[in-house]
């Protein structure tokens, strides 16, 4: 069969013409190709930037062919018209630009398409409630597709994209602490719309009332540059800038090692970070966009910040980490639910390789 998967984001390139998505995308590519399928991946092309990017996931050409598109080239057009005419069913990564414009030509012209839903801005009115209907399936993680089940009752809950498995399930105790530090952490895009502004501005009120703790912040993004001039990554500072962190093993090691996992983000589909933290037993202060709200509960495996306010989220990190009895009930119930989730649901590439012939 042949499979065009179309994304929401973008494939880096570097000077050698190699390309580079996540990892995790990555693997389910090669998944889908290694199952005899002919495999082409359509999306918007950048440059592959150090510690710019979450690329981390090669494309091998052998197994995944990879079709850039820009409006500003008509070839890449006509190439990418071609490549979805000649697709059996069109896997669509939704929202987006590109996806939905894909998803609507599929509808006029009666090519088979269904949907990875991964993000929360979408409509379930007008033209997004008419793809969604005329989707083959939806594959979705999180609490999204409850949202949009009515339109289409062929929604699969799907297992995240992560790199851990239930054996990598990390169950601690929580020990008392008077002056012992609290260690935070932030992993995702540095970016103003995961909320790093509001956790910096945070984190300096948490130094001027004296809470004992440190800030690791992981990734790259357009505030890298500027956080690491301002702050570096040195060993015992009280924040610290460490850059994207490709080594996985050594990425869960600081997951093991934090006690609390910040995500003041202000939209989301749902975070994979949050299923790593969960898995490692982090008490999760969170702001509840997106598909959030779908496994996360607040008081019960998690702490609901506000989006967009410092002030909400030191009150929220001291006020969590006062009750030692507590924390320790919410991440040993945030570690059940990750692992129901896990030994429920499919995984994303089973999930699609069961429906292809629905």
């Amino acid at each position: 069969m042949q499979l065009a998967i179309v994304g929401n984001g973008a494939t880096a390139v570097d000077t050698a013409g190699r390309r580079f998505v996540n990892r995790h995308t990555a693997r389910f590519l090669i998944e889908l190709a290694s199952g005899g399928h002919g495999v082409t991946y359509i999306e918007p092309q950048v440059s592959l930037q150090a510690n710019g990017n979450l690329q981390d996931g090669e494309l091998p050409p052998q197994s995944v062919r990879s079709q850039p598109m820009s409006k500003h080239r008509p070839l890449d057009l006509w190439r990418t018209l071609l490549a979805l005419i000649r697709a059996d069913l069109v896997y669509i990564f939704f929202p987006g630009t590109l996806p939905r414009a894909v998803a609507l030509w599929c509808r006029l012209v009666k090519k088979p398409y269904a949907l990875y839903l991964r993000g929360e801005r979408f409509g379930i009115e007008g033209r997004d409630a008419e793809i969604f209907r005329s989707a083959r399936f939806v594959c979705s993680v999180g609490g999204l597709g409850e949202r949009v089940r009515s339109l289409n009752p062929r929604v699969i809950p799907v297992q995240p994209m992560l790199d851990l498995g239930p054996a990598d399930a990390h169950r601690r105790t929580i020990e008392p602490r008077q002056r012992q530090l609290w260690r935070l952490l932030f992993v995702g895009r540095l970016e103003a719309a995961k909320g790093v502004p509001e956790l910096i501005q945070a984190a300096e009120l948490l130094q001027a009332r004296g809470f004992p703790f440190q800030l690791l912040l992981v990734g790259g993004g357009p505030l890298h540059a500027s956080l690491f001039d301002r702050f570096g990554n040195v060993p015992g500072a009280t924040i610290r800038v460490a850059g994207i962190i490709d080594n996985k093993a050594q990425l869960h090691a600081e997951f093991e090692a934090a006690d609390v996992f910040v995500l003041p983000t202000h939209h989301e589909g749902f975070p994979r970070v949050l299923y790593e933290a969960m898995m490692k037993s982090n008490l999760i202060l969170t702001t509840f966009v997106g598909g959030i709200p779908g496994v996360m509960r607040d008081q019960e495996n998690a702490v609901r910040i506000p989006v967009r306010d410092a002030e909400a989220i030191a009150k929220a990190v001291m006020t969590a980490t006062s009750d030692v009895s507590k924390v320790q009930r919410l991440v040993d119930s945030a570690l059940d639910t990750v692992l129901d989730i896990l030994l429920r649901h499919p995984t994303h590439h089973a999930a699609v390789m069961g429906n292809l012939h629905g």
